[in-house]
């Protein structure tokens, strides 16, 4: 809910209550107070700032490789998914869906269509957290770029070790 529809709920008038909101948005008591309810929903959720980065993280560096291998043997190329087992949760987490097509006709043809979440989406979100846009949407520069690489290094380690 929206600070807005918060205050509508307050019995404020809908014509005054963006204004309001606002208003009671600066006050110490209701941040304080909206600080300790945020706060204890993610611990009653077990939702934490930190696991959302870390999916985040999954999605942005996931890579078609953990997937599937590809190549050429015998002049036939080819295209082979890995077995699910052999994925962890973090790499089965940053797929969409995987859909089964089956075509019947002169020729029975079956597929599976692999969809992962959307990358660039998440490498957006990624560099909005880490304020490589800036304040005003232009680059930080090398250092806040090079800054979100090494955390981001640090996050795909932890993930390939397992320290989820």
């Amino acid at each position: 809910m929206n600070a807005t529809q918060a205050a509508i709920r307050a019995d404020y008038s809908e014509r005054t209550a963006r204004s309001q909101a606002q208003r009671l948005l600066t006050n110490a008591d209701i941040q304080a107070r909206l600080r300790t309810l945020m706060h204890e929903r993610s611990q009653r959720t077990q939702i934490t700032a930190d696991a959302v980065l870390e999916e985040l993280a999954a999605i942005a560096f996931s890579n078609l490789a953990d997937y599937a291998e590809w190549g050429s043997e015998m002049g036939v190329n080819f295209v082979r998914l890995k077995p699910s087992a052999e994925l962890t949760r973090k790499q089965t987490g940053a797929l969409k869906s995987i859909k089964h097509v089956s075509k019947r006709g002169k020729t029975d043809e079956d597929t599976l269509e692999v969809t992962p979440h959307d990358k660039l989406s998440a490498l957006d979100k990624l560099a909005k957290h880490l304020n490589l846009y800036g304040e005003h949407g232009e680059s930080e520069g090398a250092s806040g770029f090079e800054e979100m690489i090494d955390q981001l290094a640090r996050l795909r380690t932890q993930r390939e070790r397992g320290d989820d």
